[in-house]
């Protein structure tokens, strides 16, 4: 789960990609992050909407993060 990300510090990898077509794809790539812990709203197993903040740190010779636009 990710609430079990957070607490134990894993690294996840963030993608996120917009638009459609040749040239108007923005792609951001994050390999290394850490999620800050977050409350979980109780919801009785209904849909929960949280913010997330996440920190990227890089590894070695990786950037934090890179942008392509394609």
């Amino acid at each position: 789960s990710k609430m079990g990300d957070v607490t134990n510090k894993t690294d996840v990898a963030l993608v996120l990609s917009q638009g459609s077509g040749a040239g108007g794809i923005f792609t951001f790539n994050a390999p290394y992050c850490q999620v800050d812990p977050f409350e979980a709203p109780d919801t009785a197993n209904d849909i929960a909407i949280v913010d997330l903040t996440l920190r990227t740190t890089g590894s070695g010779t990786t950037p934090a993060f890179n942008i392509s636009l394609t």
